[in-house]
């Protein structure tokens, strides 16, 4: 016996009776594309697949990772997913992987816009991204480099003024000029 649709009056299947036209092989549908991280943090997976455009009903990249086929058992004591936060070694910061990564998908959403198909950049890749990039900040800044960002000391400052704050002491060099200036155009009536 065939089932029928609910909905519609239409067999589901051809019931068992019913004469067969000559059968000829469905082919087989194409494989459908695994969401990856990058799918997910860019919020282009959900529950029911992937979408083409980000979706506020994106599921969370754990989710993705431990949704496939070969993934492991997640257990509170064994959780993989947070074994970072067990780490021995400094790992980069995760604003600093967030900046590459957006960096990163932006770039490859404007290549793949052009026909090309990038899957070079994976979790791992991300980690040594970030770690080159704090090596690299670590040398360039220097000792000191951390001060860049702050304010020089004024002189003739009060010295009681901001102690305890900590402030930068900056040496004032003179290179034989004044200091960058705005250039104004006046209109003369004459």
């Amino acid at each position: 016996m065939a089932s029928r649709s609910r909905t519609q009056s239409a067999f589901l299947a051809p019931p068992a009776d019913s004469p067969q036209g000559p059968s000829q092989p469905q082919p087989p549908a194409p494989p459908r594309r695994q969401a990856t991280l990058y799918d997910a943090i860019a919020g282009r997976s959900t529950q029911h697949g992937l979408t083409r455009n980000p979706t506020t009903l994106a599921i969370a990249p754990e989710a993705v990772l431990f949704q496939r086929v070969a993934a492991p058992d997640r257990h509170v004591e064994t959780d993989t997913y947070f074994t970072s936060d067990n780490a021995v070694g400094n790992l980069p910061d995760s604003d600093l992987l967030k900046a590459l990564h957006v960096y990163a998908a932006d770039f490859y959403a404007a290549e793949r816009e052009a026909g090309a198909d990038y899957r070079s950049l994976d979790e791992t890749a991300l980690l040594a991204l970030g770690v080159l990039m704090e090596e690299l900040c670590r040398d360039q800044l220097g000792e000191g480099g951390d001060l860049v960002f702050t304010e020089g000391e004024v002189e003739g400052e009060v010295e009681g003024e901001g102690e305890g704050i900590g402030r930068a002491r900056s040496q004032s060099r003179s290179v034989g000029r004044e200091g960058k200036r705005r250039k104004v155009e006046r209109e003369f009536d004459g």
